[in-house]
């Protein structure tokens, strides 16, 4: 997370502190410009690397689980936000695969593992409940594709979770390499808690999935069909969509053309948020300290890119044609502006957060994303992270 920049140039070391956000890993300005923790010269020590916790959502899309994506696609910012307000902050990657059968438009569509939560919103969006013919759905290939493909942080430490969410029991007989005691003994053996969480109450698919999740050491949970989400208002949520749009206006897109036009789009959807998914998303960005991977400021403190690979036309707008000189002013007031609008954010996000925890009864007690944060909440003091 952010604690310093600091900057070099002509001899000269001097540090802004706390440019964006809330403690962390120093951003990585221009090519003259190093993480705090390697500049010795001012006695700055290494900042301890964030517990990992990674959780990937392997939803049924097909036609009867129209309310329980609708709900997911207003509650996401919210589940992220909760499960980073841990302590220590914890570093929260969220990977989503969509499932549905042989026979319907798609088998799965995934989204890898990723910090970048705008990456997560975007495809969950785009997701319709629709298809499905004989009851059981394929599962397991939803499973499959979450356990290999979906890049699980490598940390022997970090908190890795699925949660497998649908209304159907697995199609068994398709592949008999492919089952779901298979599956879940993979799971166990890849150090992955699979947790299901059966929407509505048909016992083959309670069964099924609770067989599942025991076998590879997770909890089976039942809600209802329709995912029991509550949207609770809160006096700060104008406040805070109105501060989550000025943190999108600081965005620095970069990359070919393709590159900042998916910027641009994840920029526009924070600004169409409602005001109760933008006050998570400002909260969650507050903890988090970075915006999407199209972000150059972000990109740079991943470590993802270095500004002087980066040819002209593929640089933000605000830095083309400009000098070095230039440039590191433009980085530099972008980052103090940063401060700014994250220090507002995480001032009212407090009392927010203290707002929905006092009025938490309004939500029904098997709601989906009441489900999925006591688990994390249940398994987080494995990894040294309490709520």
């Amino acid at each position: 997370m952010f604690g310093a920049l600091a900057f070099a140039g002509s001899g000269l070391v001097f540090l802004l502190t706390r440019p964006w956000a809330l403690g962390g890993d120093a951003v990585p300005l221009p090519a003259e410009v190093e993480p705090v923790a390697q500049v010795t010269t001012v006695g700055v020590q290494e900042t301890q690397e964030p517990p990992v916790i990674d959780i990937v959502f392997v939803l049924d899309t097909t036609g009867s689980m129209s309310g329980l994506l609708e709900g997911a696609k207003k509650k996401i910012w919210s589940i992220a936000n909760t499960i980073a307000s841990g302590e220590p902050r914890p570093e929260v990657r969220v990977g989503l695969v969509a499932y549905r059968d042989r026979g319907d438009s798609y088998i799965t569509q995934s989204t890898p593992l990723t910090k970048d939560l705008d990456e997560v919103y975007s495809a969950l969006l785009q997701l319709q409940a629709v298809g499905g013919g004989d009851f059981p759905e394929d599962v397991n290939e939803g499973v499959r594709v979450a356990l290999r493909e979906t890049g699980w942080s490598s940390k022997d430490d970090a908190l890795k979770m699925v949660f497998v969410v649908g209304d159907a029991p697995p199609h068994d007989d398709y592949d008999p390499q492919l089952t779901s005691s298979i599956l879940a003994a993979e799971a166990r053996e890849r150090g992955v808690l699979l947790h299901t969480v059966q929407c509505g109450n048909n016992p083959e698919t309670a069964r099924t999935f609770a067989a599942l999740s025991g076998t590879a050491g997770g909890t089976h949970m039942a809600i209802a069909a329709h995912g029991g989400m509550k949207v609770v208002a809160t006096p700060f949520d104008e406040g805070l969509a109105e501060l989550n749009r000025s943190l999108a206006d600081l965005a620095l897109d970069y990359g070919a053309a393709e590159s900042k036009a998916k910027g641009r789009r994840k920029m526009e959807r924070r600004k169409a948020m409602a005001p109760s998914v933008a006050a998570d998303a400002a909260s969650f960005g507050g903890k988090a300290g970075r915006m999407y991977r199209e972000d150059l400021v972000t990109a740079l403190n991943d470590g993802s890119v270095a500004l002087e690979s980066i040819v002209e036309d593929e640089l933000p707008s605000k830095l083309q044609g400009k000098s070095p000189e230039a440039q590191r002013a433009i980085l530099k007031a972008n980052a103090a502006e940063r401060t700014r609008v994250l220090d507002a954010i995480n001032s009212v996000s407090k009392k927010r957060d203290a707002y929905l925890k006092d009025n938490a009864k309004k939500s029904p007690k098997d709601a989906f994303d009441k489900k999925v944060l006591e688990s994390v909440r249940e398994h987080a003091d494995k990894i040294g992270v309490s709520y």
